[in-house]
């Protein structure tokens, strides 16, 4: 392990436990950079909710997913 492992974790725990279910492996990947390398991988936050993707959280997805209404999220869990 290294230094703030720990840390990570507990944050991601915590915001997944605050989203759908369905949505709740996004909560991972939200916190790892790895998903910015990838051609599709801004689509996939984007589609949750693209007005505040775009707007309000400056394209950082813990933010999106912390903030999104429960509706907006709700209704993406859906459309999995």
């Amino acid at each position: 392990m290294f230094a703030g492992d720990l840390d990570i974790e507990a944050a991601v725990s915590d915001l997944a436990n605050a989203i759908p279910e369905p949505l709740r492996p996004l909560a991972r990947i939200a916190f790892d950079y790895r998903w910015s390398w990838s051609v599709d991988g801004a689509a996939v936050f984007e589609s949750v909710d693209p007005d505040r993707w775009t707007r309000v959280v400056g394209h950082t997805p813990v933010r999106l997913l912390a903030e999104a209404h429960r509706s907006t999220l709700e209704r993406a869990a859906g459309d999995q």
